[in-house]
């Protein structure tokens, strides 16, 4: 298991990602539109509108990344026959 110290040495930085769009945050993120909308209508994911074009800032981005990344941990804690009975409800 790694650190929280090596995590976050290897963690983007709003500096080295870019503005996307929705389409290409989904490509880069490997995630559908769906999910992505549900991602949104959550609150887990922060979107902008430039005009009617929906973009998704380096900050958005980090944020969703963080929140994901501690969701992982959480789950990773769990054992594995609690994850399956988490699964069923």
């Amino acid at each position: 298991m790694q650190t929280a110290t090596h995590q976050a040495e290897h963690a983007p930085r709003a500096r080295e990602l870019s503005t996307l769009t929705v389409n290409e945050f989904c490509q880069q993120h490997r995630i559908g539109r769906t999910k992505f909308y549900a991602e949104v209508n959550s609150g887990e994911l922060s979107i902008s509108k430039i005009g009617r074009k929906t973009i998704i800032t380096p900050e958005q981005q980090l944020q969703w990344l963080r929140r994901k990344s501690q969701g992982a941990r959480v789950m990773s804690e769990i054992s594995p026959a609690r994850r399956k009975d988490q699964k069923r409800a």
